[in-house]
């Protein structure tokens, strides 16, 4: 069943030497068809391909994919940047639900998952409102841990793993397995990591003062898999504590409990997770401020097909959030959000053609003690693929969303200190509305992939942060949320290809990527602020039985398309090289890694960062793993 895939969440290739699509678990489906079968905006990290690019936060984890930067908040707070939109417009799930932290919140906030504890990363680029509501109105990035197993795996050896960093004095540790007898199966994963201040290229700025942190995550899950499904549960816990990097005496310190029950039977599927979330900002020894959150969120679909030779998926989700903010820092009050919607989706495939229609309707109310204020965005997207033959396709979508303004947008009140601004809300903000359109372009053959995409967003209501030209008693510059029109545009570029002949014993392959960017205030004239440059990526990957060799040189550009009391961003090219090599011994198998990124100690600043002038990338790193299957 390819339906709710064939609209904007559909999975990418992953730039490999296999030829099947991997499980899409945002989507429930594991498909394994030609690319040229689907209209992409998903990719997906996993196994190697995910090793090579772990770093200590989700957004520097994935800020090399193509589309994708992040917000580099220091070494220990990243989140994800997907075409120019980042915060409550980028949803960030784990397992097909909601996070449920403060991330969204503040550029400080770390995400509340270890990028250690994960067995994939699926990227949804593009609105993925329909789906999930209208906080994905610039994409979707989903975090799987593998927690809940969803099949008999049997008794698989257990991992252990570790890894050492030297630009910060870092290790991680890991433990996880997998086990159980017939149909019912366990999951049980540990991971623990720690690091030191991060060193960096500028004198001045070596190490990164207040950039240490150490977290842990760990989880546990039980299924019973049944002959048409699953039913599982799940536990996880998760904590880090590390240092702001915008404040030399302040340290965060995060915790996170979180239940998942899900389960797939006869083509319905459901997902419900509840999660406690606790975060503290220390001065010092005492704690300044205090967010807490408890949240819930649930979704169920059905799958389906009618008699008109459609087939679809219909489903419904609900969300509740409480969360209230406490001490100096405060400036948010405590609110109470909740949600609901309903959504379909259908397709008819023909022999060359196959168009879609999806749609979403949703309730949405946030509360606080001062106001109450109510929304009810709708989402609308028609997809049409056209398979050229049988390896080119080509793929339009075009989508209408809205999304509901959230508590920080409506009720924000005072210093921000994370930004060095102060915050101002608007409580008569109505829903930000988008109109979009993506062209996609797919070939694939055997030796080859690529991709090239066009996309543009208008809003004809963007709530932006802008400021108003005063400054308050406190030296802080004065921003207010407020509604102007806006454009976001660009392009992306993948290429793969393998040698047609081996080369040294193995295989050669190429991999080029280019994204670019741009966005426009077009109330103001003027550029939206922290727009990724234009930026190019090229690796020579070798690979044998033995050893997995790879050379990848980035390139990011000059960018000088600032916003309104932001600085222009040099640009820089970046060498890393990698080394992978597996060895078979009496209790099972070892896989060891070197890697050694930033070769030439090159001095880079990341644009879309907040703290681009404070804390630059990390200095040249050398990088030893180790993992065992035992």
């Amino acid at each position: 069943m390819r339906a709710l895939i064939t609209l904007f969440l559909v999975p990418q290739l992953a730039l490999a030497s296999e030829y099947v699509l991997p499980e899409i678990s945002v989507l429930g489906e594991s498909q394994k068809k030609s690319v040229t079968d689907f209209v992409p905006t998903v990719s997906e990290l996993s196994g190697n391909r995910l090793n090579q690019k772990r770093q200590n936060t989700i957004g520097e984890t994935l800020s090399q994919e193509a589309g994708v930067n992040s917000t580099y908040f220091g070494p220990n707070s990243s989140r994800p940047v997907i075409r120019g939109l980042d915060g409550d417009r980028v949803r960030i799930l784990q397992n097909g639900v909601g996070s449920m932290d403060a991330s969204g919140a503040s550029p400080d906030h770390a995400v509340s998952a270890d990028p250690f504890s994960l067995e994939r990363v699926e990227i949804v680029r593009g609105s993925a409102a329909l789906l999930y509501g209208s906080s994905a109105i610039g994409g979707v990035v989903n975090l799987v841990d593998g927690r809940i197993p969803e099949r008999e795996n049997g008794n698989r050896p257990a991992t252990v793993g570790g890894r050492y960093s030297s630009v910060d004095q870092g290790w991680a540790a890991l433990l996880s397995s997998d086990f159980g007898s017939g149909k019912n199966q366990f999951h049980s994963d540990l991971i623990k990591r720690r690091n030191q201040n991060t060193k960096t290229p500028v004198a001045t700025q070596n190490p990164i003062a207040n950039s240490a942190g150490d977290g842990f995550d760990g989880g546990f899950g039980y299924s019973r898999i049944l002959d048409s499904g699953y039913v599982g549960t799940s536990f996880s816990y998760n904590t880090s504590n590390y240092g702001t990097v915008a404040e030399p005496d302040v340290t965060i310190g995060l915790e996170k409990q979180r239940v998942d029950v899900a389960g797939a039977v006869s083509g319905t599927r459901f997902r419900t997770a509840y999660s406690y979330y606790k975060h503290q900002e220390y001065e010092g020894s005492e704690v300044g401020t205090q967010f807490l959150s408890r949240a819930a969120e649930g979704r169920v679909d059905h799958k389906h097909k009618t008699g008109l030779g459609t087939e679809g998926i219909v489903g419904a989700q609900a969300q509740y959030t409480d969360f209230s903010a406490n001490g100096e820092e405060a400036f948010l009050p405590g609110t109470k959000t909740t949600a609901a919607a309903i959504f379909l989706y259908e397709e008819l495939k023909q022999e060359k053609w196959t168009p879609s229609l999806g749609a979403r309707l949703e309730g949405n109310q946030v509360r606080a003690d001062s106001a109450t204020r109510a929304y009810f965005p709708k989402s609308l997207a028609l997809g049409l693929l056209y398979k050229i033959d049988d390896a080119y396709s080509l793929g339009v979508n075009t989508t209408v969303t809205e999304r509901a303004p959230n508590y920080q947008e409506l009720f924000a009140g005072g210093n921000h200190i994370a930004t060095g601004i102060e915050e101002n809300g608007d409580l008569a903000l109505s829903m930000e509305r988008a109109q979009a359109i993506e062209l996609s372009l797919r070939h694939k053959n055997r030796p080859t992939e690529s991709r090239f995409t066009i996309f543009a967003q208008n809003f004809s209501t963007f709530i932006a942060l802008v400021p108003n030209g005063l400054q308050n008693g406190d030296g802080l510059d004065i921003y207010n949320f407020q509604a102007i029109h806006a454009r976001i545009y660009g392009a992306e570029f993948e290429y793969r290809r393998e040698l047609s002949r081996p080369a040294l014993g193995g295989i050669l392959e190429v991999d080029f990527k280019m994204d670019f960017v741009r966005g426009q205030d077009l109330t103001h004239r003027t550029n939206l602020p922290r727009m990724s440059p234009i930026r190019e990526n090229l690796a020579l990957e070798h690979r044998t039985n033995s050893l997995r060799s790879r050379l990848e040189l980035s390139h990011n550009h000059r960018q000088t398309q600032s916003a309104p009391n932001e600085t222009h961003t040099a640009g820089y090219f970046m060498t890393n090289i990698s080394f992978e090599a597996p060895f078979n011994t009496s209790w099972g198998v070892l896989q060891t890694t070197l890697r050694l990124n930033n070769i030439f100690d090159v001095e880079a600043r990341n644009h879309v960062s907040f703290l681009k002038d404070l804390a630059p990338l990390p200095g040249r790193n050398l990088i030893l793993g180790i993992t065992a299957k035992i």
